[in-house]
C-alpha cells in the first residue's frame, strides 16, 4: 500500500515500513502466539481491500468491487475492528482518490460502503441469532461502556506506547508520562509535530496527506479497544490491541 501511494524515490520508506515490527518489541505477541493469528489476518484483509480499491479506480474492472467486498466480509471473521473499516475507506478515498480518479462520491458510496454497512447489519442479525445476543466476545458490558475519561487516557496510553516507545523509555521519562497534564500535552505535541513536518513539507503535499491518511486510521482503529484491557503500559499485554 505504501508502495502504491509513495512517490517512487521514497520507495525505501515502504520497505522500512514493511520491516518496523522487526525492531519494535511491541508486536512480539501478535506474531508469536498463534491465539491472535487472527489480528494478522485482518491486519492482511484490510491492506488487500485497499489494493482493490485503488485497483478499481486504476483499471476501471468490476472485479476489484467484488474482491474488495469479499475482503471485507473475510476481516468480520477475524474482529470487530472491521466495523471502522468503512472509515478508512473513506479517508483512502478522500486523500488519494477523488482528486486524481474519479470524483463523484456518490458512486463510490453505492459502489463500496453501502455494501460495507449491509454486511455490518447481517453480522449483527446473525449474532443474534447465533449467540442471543447483539454484541458479542466481552459482551455488551464491557463493549457498549462508554466512560470517555476513560477512553481518552487509554488514547493517550496508546500514542504514549505506540509513537514515543513509552516502555523504553528511562524511568524519569515514563513516570513524567504519568502525570495528568501529560493527557493534554501528549496530543498538542503531536499537533506541534505534524505541523512542523507540514512546514518542513509543504511543496510535497501528497505527502503529508499520506501522514494523516495514517494517523487518522491509527486513530479509528483504536476505537474498539479503547475499552478493552490497558495493563498494556510495560508488559506485551494487549500489544495484539494496537496492532
Amino acid at each position: 500500500v505504501l508502495d502504491i501511494l509513495l512517490p517512487k524515490k521514497y520507495l525505501i520508506v515502504a520497505l522500512f515500513g514493511s520491516f518496523l515490527f522487526l525492531v519494535s518489541p511491541f508486536q512480539s505477541e501478535v506474531v508469536a502466539w498463534g491465539a491472535t493469528l487472527h489480528y494478522l489476518l485482518i491486519v492482511l484483509f484490510l491492506l488487500l481491500s485497499i489494493l482493490s480499491l485503488n485497483s478499481y479506480y486504476t483499471t476501471g474492472k468490476s472485479r476489484h468491487i467484488y474482491l474488495f467486498q469479499v475482503y471485507f466480509i473475510l476481516s468480520l471473521w477475524c474482529f470487530e475492528q472491521a466495523f471502522l473499516f468503512p472509515f478508512v475507506y473513506v479517508l483512502y478515498y478522500f486523500f488519494f482518490l477523488q482528486s486524481e480518479s474519479s470524483r463523484n462520491w456518490k458512486s463510490f458510496l453505492l459502489k463500496f460502503i453501502i455494501g460495507n454497512f449491509v454486511v455490518i447489519a447481517l453480522y449483527f442479525l446473525l449474532t443474534k441469532l447465533y449467540f442471543g445476543v447483539w454484541i458479542a466476545h466481552y459482551g455488551a458490558e464491557t463493549h457498549a461502556q462508554i466512560d470517555f475519561g476513560f477512553l481518552y487516557q487509554n488514547l493517550i496510553n496508546y500514542l504514549n506506547k505506540f509513537l514515543f516507545y513509552y516502555r523504553e523509555l528511562p524511568e524519569i521519562f515514563r513516570k513524567t508520562l504519568q502525570y495528568p497534564v501529560f493527557s493534554i500535552i501528549t496530543p498538542f505535541a503531536i499537533l506541534a509535530l505534524i505541523a512542523l513536518f507540514y512546514y518542513i513539507n509543504r511543496t510535497e503535499k501528497k505527502i503529508f496527506s499520506i501522514l494523516l491518511f495514517l494517523l487518522l486510521t491509527f486513530g479509528a482503529m483504536l476505537i474498539p479497544v479503547l475499552n478493552l484491557d490497558h495493563s498494556f503500559t510495560f508488559e506485551l499485554q494487549s500489544d495484539r490491541y494496537g496492532y
